[in-house]
């Protein structure tokens, strides 16, 4: 489907035990294809249909651990899209994905992504924010949504990789926004005791290895 070849689960980790608490849908197309730029000729049908066909794909897997997927914030604002999406999604993580894109929303806006977000959460969606720095808390507290769990953004993270300290703050000031806190981009055992000495819950990184299902 639209050049996608593999499936990539990327383990997501509980730092107090290091167990696996679930993974990262990501889907890979061929090498020679830019993926931002693949990425931005796609349509929110377009992206409602792949994740519908990740699902359907990995539904064994949804059974056994739990599976965080992308949707953008156009995505989610769209009613009918929702709709088309919300019997599958009870069944799965589903992660607003680009919130460098609160900022251009109008009221109107804002007030679509509640919507959407309201009517997930009523069928039994779990929400989380991905890519979360804390330059998206304005737009964030207006937003006024209080999510299942926040994805740390792997850049935010590197920044503040060498001081513990600062990454307990960017933790603290994610938990206004989402009950649980996760770090992207830990990639070696220093970054992981430096995540779990930050008091977030969750991991994420090249530390553990990914699996790959073909499509």
């Amino acid at each position: 489907m639209n050049g996608i070849k593999t499936f990539r689960l990327q383990p997501i980790m509980l730092l107090h035990n290091a167990e696996k608490y679930g993974y990262e849908v990501l889907s890979e197309i061929p090498d020679s294809t830019n993926y931002a730029q693949w990425f931005q000729t796609l349509d929110n049908k377009d992206l409602v249909n792949i994740w519908q066909w990740q699902f359907d794909h990995l539904a064994s897997l949804f059974e056994e651990k739990k599976m965080f997927l992308n949707l953008t914030i156009a995505a989610v604002s769209t009613p009918e899209l929702v709709k088309k999406l919300l019997p599958q999604a009870r069944h799965s993580m589903l992660e607003l994905q680009d919130p460098e894109n609160l900022a251009a929303l109008n009221e109107h806006d804002m007030t679509r992504l509640r919507d959407g977000l309201r009517t997930l959460r009523q069928g039994g969606v779990r929400l989380w924010l991905d890519d979360y720095r804390p330059q998206y808390d304005e737009e964030l507290s207006h937003l006024g949504w209080f999510f299942d769990g926040v994805k740390i953004d792997h850049e935010e993270f590197h920044l503040c990789r060498r001081s513990p300290l600062a990454l307990a703050a960017t933790v603290r000031r994610a938990r206004q926004f989402g009950a649980i806190t996760l770090v992207e981009g830990i990639e070696n055992k220093e970054d992981y005791l430096t995540a779990q000495r930050s008091k977030a819950n969750l991991g994420q990184g090249y530390l553990w290895p990914e699996v790959r299902i073909q499509a």
